[in-house]
């Protein structure tokens, strides 16, 4: 990968962007994967305690689908160092409070150890509970359910020098895509290589999981089902529109959601602020190895 870059181009920015990090992560207890603690799924348990103690970060930490999971989301920092710190700070108040039980938050793309599926939140209308009751009903809907529970570690960066605007935004996503797609090799050898108890990587499930859930509203519009979380180089705007359609499963790109474009690589989040998140890495535990994987990120994002 080119990681020359011209450090006078972010001289642009104004004081609204800069990056924030969203990590996911296994509750366990001994490196076994906790589904409940008290009678409740882990996860609603500690987002109750946690917002108890902790009011002032509560929207800091959300649930996933399985209840041995969570997800930190920093907020928007102007530099790498103040968002590793604000990551590791939030994850370390998680664990004073799963502490007593026995129990840590661990940043681990995988499970190595299989566990029971339980709803994130039990609560009636849940979307997790919803998730789990409806593809529980067949063998392949379990099976994907267990494609879910993987943990990414999420740079979203909004230190976009001249942001598009209008019909360009089109255009610049497509660029960031194409990008990304060029140096996916790479960007994969930075992730660990660990595998959960079926032998796969965090990106192998997430391929699987896309591929199969997203199938039908690829093929009904001529599109391999492979490109939904991988797309191939957008040779043009109309392209991009088109694989956008696809995972939104409507005809016209302005009904498309930017936020259903669920590639394993990258996200142009365009709604409002414009944001690249990019999507590829795996979480980790590591600050060094974090610090390192933002820099990679910003060395990129240069070449736009």
């Amino acid at each position: 990968m080119n990681t020359n870059h011209n450090h006078n181009s972010h001289n642009h920015r104004n004081n609204n962007q800069g990056i924030g990090i969203e990590m996911e992560g296994f509750i366990v207890n001994a490196e076994r994967p906790q589904e409940r603690i008290e009678g409740l799924p882990a996860s609603q348990w500690i987002i109750r305690e946690f917002g108890r103690k902790f009011p002032d970060l509560a929207d800091r930490v959300s649930p996933e689908q399985a209840s041995v999971m969570l997800e930190i989301k920093t907020g928007v920092h102007q530099s790498e160092e103040e968002a590793v710190a604000e990551l590791f700070k939030i994850r370390a108040l998680i664990n004073q409070c799963l502490g007593p039980q026995g129990c840590q938050m661990i940043f681990q793309p995988v499970s190595k150890q299989r566990f029971d599926f339980v709803p994130a939140d039990l609560s009636e209308g849940s979307r997790s509970r919803q998730l789990v009751e409806a593809w529980s009903r067949t063998d392949q809907g379990s099976r994907l359910l267990f494609k879910t529970a993987t943990a990414s570690f999420q740079i979203n960066d909004s230190r976009i020098p001249d942001p598009p605007k209008n019909g360009d935004i089109l255009a610049f996503a497509a660029r960031v895509h194409n990008l990304f797609t060029a140096n996916r090799d790479f960007l994969t050898g930075q992730n660990s290589g660990i595998t959960d108890w079926e032998g796969k990587t965090r990106l192998e499930q997430a391929i699987d999981l896309l591929s199969s859930v997203k199938a039908r509203q690829f093929e009904k519009r001529g599109l391999p089902a492979i490109e939904s979380p991988l797309p191939r180089p957008f040779a043009s705007t109309e392209d991009f529109a088109a694989w956008s359609c696809a995972h939104s499963d409507v005809d016209e790109i302005g009904q498309a959601d930017p936020k259903n474009e669920h590639a394993v690589t990258v996200k142009v989040k365009r709604t409002g602020p414009v944001i690249v998140e990019t999507r590829i890495f795996d979480a980790v535990e590591d600050p060094q190895i974090i610090r390192h994987l933002i820099r990679i990120n910003s060395q990129l994002l240069a070449q736009l």
